[in-house]
């Protein structure tokens, strides 16, 4: 399997500005870690907007990857502060 983390990250970097992506291929599976900034949410909300994004990354690799997704497991943070701000 060609490791396509590189590609898979620049996907994703383009279209949330207040992130950071990172991708992992390790055991042909593909890692994604996104700490998402200057989020406001409900505190029940949480697992609402990890659903969502976790949604929303499998859509747009769609896109790009019609008819095979890459099997990937994606850890999601969300985070009321401001990028590089001490958590």
């Amino acid at each position: 399997m060609k490791d396509l983390s590189g590609y898979i990250e620049s996907i994703l970097c383009d279209l949330l500005p207040n992130s950071r992506v990172d991708v992992y291929l390790v055991d042909q599976r593909y890692i994604i870690c996104m700490d998402i900034y200057e989020v406001r949410r409900e505190r029940s909300g949480d697992n609402f907007l990890k659903d969502m994004i976790s949604e929303w990354i499998d859509s747009e690799l769609k896109t790009y990857f019609p008819t095979e997704v890459p099997n990937n497991k994606k850890i999601i943070n969300a985070y009321e502060g401001k990028y590089g701000e001490n958590r």
